[in-house]
């Protein structure tokens, strides 16, 4: 196959066909550099200490959020959830311990099932402390995740984290 080209000044110019071919090469690579850097994210997040996979949606409104997948772990007085095609090394959402609470938790209905693919995991509802739309989220997690949880919300000082972050608690 012959490649035609056209000549503008001292430098031939590639035919359209050819650039097409390279353009779409690139965004192939692109796509792929992508995928790898969020599996590089993915296996990054998970080693660290205290994460899990967990399924999030915001509640509020007359209809609540759609599922989204990723991770999530406990740090220091926050709970942050990391969005799995977000490729920031950084938590989507960040959740403070001293708002938190648990409201309930339960076994997945039929239509959040089909969503997290599967009847293991538990739904878990959490009042975040904030006013508004955001005022209300669920997460789907392993059954053993929902006793780390609870763990880590009773385990907050006496008296709320401002208590011990104005210097009461030494």
């Amino acid at each position: 196959m012959h490649v035609s080209t056209a000549q503008f000044g001292p430098t031939p110019m590639l035919s359209t066909l050819t650039m097409d071919a390279a353009i779409v090469g690139l965004i192939a690579c692109c796509a792929v550099l992508y995928l790898v850097w969020l599996l590089i994210r993915h296996r990054v997040l998970m080693r660290r200490r205290g994460a899990f996979l967990c399924a999030l949606r915001v509640m509020g409104g007359s209809k609540p959020g759609s599922w989204m997948m990723g991770s999530a772990r406990y740090v220091d007085g926050a709970f942050e959830w990391f969005r799995a095609i977000d490729p920031r090394p950084v938590p989507t959402i960040v959740l403070r311990r001293g708002g938190l609470a648990m409201v309930e938790h339960r076994p997945p209905t039929i239509d959040d099932a089909l969503v997290v693919a599967s009847s293991s995991y538990e739904i878990v509802t959490l009042e975040t402390g904030r006013k508004g739309r955001s005022s209300t989220c669920q997460i789907a997690v392993n059954p053993g995740v929902v006793t780390g949880l609870l763990s880590w919300l009773e385990a907050a000082p006496p008296g709320g984290v401002e208590y011990a972050t104005e210097g009461h608690l030494v």
